[in-house]
């Protein structure tokens, strides 16, 4: 059996490697799709640390290719050399919306493959759905310029997951996904391999300080995950500020750990938000940084996909949403109390974590 992971984030390179970890016996195939051939050249080098997880690496696209058409097509060439063959393979994306999948479903079958396309979980919207998914434009017009853009075999996919050339997902909680996905083969991801000493190797290839990385995780009490920049910086500072306060209720300041968006570039700003704290590295995605977290160490973040996926790959940690001042979505609200992801606005934190801390642990 051949596998292909066609990778674009750091959710789906975890997912994949948890994936390929447990199919030994498989040829698999990781294919990075970032538009950046630097962040696919960063995650290949960490994956040559440990070459039992792929079998093989490919990148997509040519940095010397000038313009957008220029690089598809490098990109067409790609895929039909990877998947023009009469074999059995399973073809794995994050997003089936992309035309890359696509494409590589297409050529497939062309060549008389027996190909099976698998959805793989891409956060909040296996959940809720595409945002703009009910928008004219997303449902009628996007799918026709799409077919003339690429070809009349693109099969449109209201949200992540729903393309008809998926048939199954690996998800996280298969008993909640969008009504659209319910129509698949739902099998709910094994995320146990992502806590070996084969991924760790992976993870540690990612920083420049592997040792550095280990000793300031091991040293953490609370981490948390801030959105970008301008929320906590000029948007709205004095909310982070009242954050720290809450935070200093129940810990010393090196316990608490900051972890920066990856694309941060004012990371001075973190030390007058949150003095003395433990800076986590802002360059690695928190998926990877969840793996290597200490037993109950407490995860707070905002209600994006980051509590959702550390609700998932640790289990066993403490997650707390905070919540913004606007509230947030009924669908979103309700998803998490079915997760037991606990929400509140920044005043009710400290309450929250000195329960948390009075709780027995099992």
């Amino acid at each position: 059996m051949q596998d292909y992971f066609l990778i674009s984030s750091p959710l789906h390179l975890c997912l994949a490697a948890s994936i390929a970890l447990k199919h030994p016996d498989h040829e698999r195939t990781a294919v990075f799709t970032y538009k950046d051939p630097k962040t696919s050249a960063l995650y290949a080098r960490a994956l040559e640390r440990c070459p039992d997880v792929f079998s093989r690496i490919v990148i997509l696209g040519d940095e010397n290719a000038r313009g957008r058409w220029a690089r598809q097509r490098v990109v067409y060439r790609q895929l039909e050399a990877l998947f023009a063959r009469p074999t059995e393979m399973r073809v794995f994306t994050g997003n089936d919306r992309r035309f890359d999948f696509q494409y590589a479903m297409h050529v497939a079958t062309k060549a008389g493959a027996r190909v099976q396309g698998i959805y793989i979980d891409d956060g909040a919207s296996t959940y809720m759905g595409q945002r703009t998914m009910h928008r004219f434009h997303n449902r009628y017009l996007k799918p026709l310029l799409r077919k003339l853009e690429h070809g009349f075999w693109h099969k449109h996919a209201v949200t992540q997951g729903s393309s008809a050339w998926t048939t199954a997902a690996y998800v996280a909680f298969p008993s909640e996904v969008h009504p659209l996905l319910r129509g698949k083969e739902l099998i709910e991801v094994d995320v146990s391999p992502l806590r070996s000493e084969r991924f760790q190797a992976v993870v540690e290839g990612l920083t420049h300080d592997a040792a550095q990385l280990r000793r300031v995780l091991a040293s953490l009490r609370v981490v948390v995950t801030l959105p970008k920049e301008r929320n906590y910086i000029d948007d709205d500072p004095l909310t982070y500020q009242r954050l720290w306060e809450q935070l200093r209720m129940h810990f010393d300041a090196a316990q608490i750990g900051i972890k920066a968006h990856p694309k941060s570039t004012r990371l001075d700003a973190l030390e007058q938000l949150f003095p003395g704290s433990s800076k986590v590295d802002a360059g690695i995605g928190m998926e990877f940084l969840l793996t290597m977290l200490p037993d109950g160490c407490i995860v707070i973040g905002d209600i994006s996909s980051t509590v959702l996926t550390s609700r998932w790959i640790r289990p066993d940690l403490p997650v707390i949403a905070m919540q913004p001042g606007a509230g947030m979505a009924a669908n979103r609200k309700a998803l998490y109390d079915k997760l037991r992801i606990p929400v509140t606005e920044v005043a009710g934190i400290g309450a929250l974590i000195g329960r948390i801390l009075q709780t027995p642990t099992p």
